[in-house]
């Protein structure tokens, strides 16, 4: 479910890059039962088709 709004919440997808990936030295708890490596790749590849479907 968590990936899905990847796909269909830009505000969420947006969030996730800004926090995980462009911000390397925060630290980040580990929560039971969310595969945040997953979710991470999943707001990589739904922000890339996002940016060439526009052009």
């Amino acid at each position: 479910m968590i990936s899905a709004a990847c796909y269909l919440k830009p505000t969420f997808r947006i969030s996730i890059y800004e926090n995980f990936v462009r911000n390397r030295h925060r630290a980040v708890a580990p929560e039971f039962g969310i595969d945040l490596p997953s979710v991470v790749r999943h707001c990589l590849y739904a922000r890339k088709r996002a940016l060439f479907a526009v052009s």
